[in-house]
């Protein structure tokens, strides 16, 4: 039998919308995460160039009873873990911002007016900007904030969206396999709209006007897709003009397994008695975690990104103890 070892492929949509059949590398962006691998399948061994100290390997072990498996030996058959990459023309058509805001548009599921940029001239004052070939809350800008990344881009010739900017008050994903919504959670999104976490928590709950409309919009998704075999996320938002509140119920599709698929994953495989978790992302290093009941690090110390699991009594306390994380 074949031995297998597994990528973990971040650079899923690169390696999507490349022209080219790209090898696969164990390259940075690729290690930093790849551990979470060990923690959701524990016998698979992950292919890897990076060196992991003897101290890390023996947490891993503790944590999960299995050894921490890698390998940079080419006679493995090497396979992506985030995406199988098959049904490719459905994961580019959804995948892609642009093509997925237009299939949204002829649905009418769409909740926003956007506008496609070419030129530099026509980049206006505060206005979000969107580069559709980017992964959920990457490829996000603001002019003139962002000036020189997006006049780059449209200088490679790069369509971008443009869209009003809106004044999130809640982000949340819905996890959906094999065409059935498995669970809905809270996304934590910095200032520039990057993923900083997911938190899981059995309160969460849209009102009764929002839940109807947000069922519609999800169950139409559903059926578009329901050829689609595999793993799936969509992102959506509440959001407030005039001090009112508002529901837009799908701003991106993520056709691959997200860091929101393994928070939930993570939770249900080791902490399924907490009714509140979160899965955290950040470079502020906690000092000595691992004496804080409430907090342990998962990643190598010599990570870019910190990443924390984080459990607490209540949503309010959940949420003070990821503050301090920032």
């Amino acid at each position: 039998m074949e031995k297998v070892a597994w990528l973990f492929d971040a650079d899923f949509e690169k390696r999507l919308f490349s022209s080219q059949k790209l090898p696969f590398i164990s390259t940075r962006e690729n290690q930093e995460f790849e551990y979470l691998i060990h923690f959701l399948d524990p016998d698979k061994t992950i292919f890897t160039h990076k060196t992991y100290s003897k101290s890390y390997k023996e947490f891993l072990k503790k944590f999960t009873q299995k050894d921490f498996k890698t390998t940079n030996n080419r006679d493995f058959l090497i396979k992506p873990w985030c995406s199988p990459y098959t049904q490719t023309d459905i994961l580019k058509v959804y995948q892609s911002k642009l093509e997925a805001y237009q299939i949204l548009q002829r649905h009418g599921l769409l909740e926003n007016n956007f506008s496609l940029i070419q030129k530099k001239e026509n980049l206006k004052e505060n206005k979000l900007y969107k580069f559709a070939k980017n992964s959920s809350g990457r490829g996000h800008y603001i002019f003139p904030r962002d000036k020189i990344r997006l006049e780059k881009l449209l200088d490679n010739n790069e369509v971008l969206i443009e869209e009003e900017i809106y004044q999130r008050v809640l982000d949340f994903s819905t996890l959906i396999k094999n065409g059935k919504a498995v669970k809905v959670y809270e996304n934590i999104v910095d200032d520039h709209f990057q993923y900083r976490g997911t938190m899981i928590s059995k309160d969460f709950k849209l009102n009764k006007e929002f839940e109807k409309k947000y069922q519609d919009v999800q169950s139409e998704i559903i059926k578009m897709l329901s050829d689609f075999k595999g793993v799936f996320s969509l992102d959506s938002f509440l959001y407030q003009k005039n001090e009112q509140i508002f529901l837009f119920p799908i701003c991106e599709f993520n056709m691959r397994k997200t860091m929101g698929y393994i928070a939930y994953q993570l939770q249900q495989k080791y902490f399924k008695e907490q009714d509140y978790f979160a899965l955290v992302l950040t470079r502020n290093r906690k000092e000595s975690p691992q004496d804080h009941d409430s907090l342990t690090l998962l990643s190598p110390m010599d990570n870019l990104f910190y990443v924390y699991a984080a459990v607490a009594p209540s949503e309010l306390e959940l949420k003070k103890l990821i503050s301090t994380l920032f």
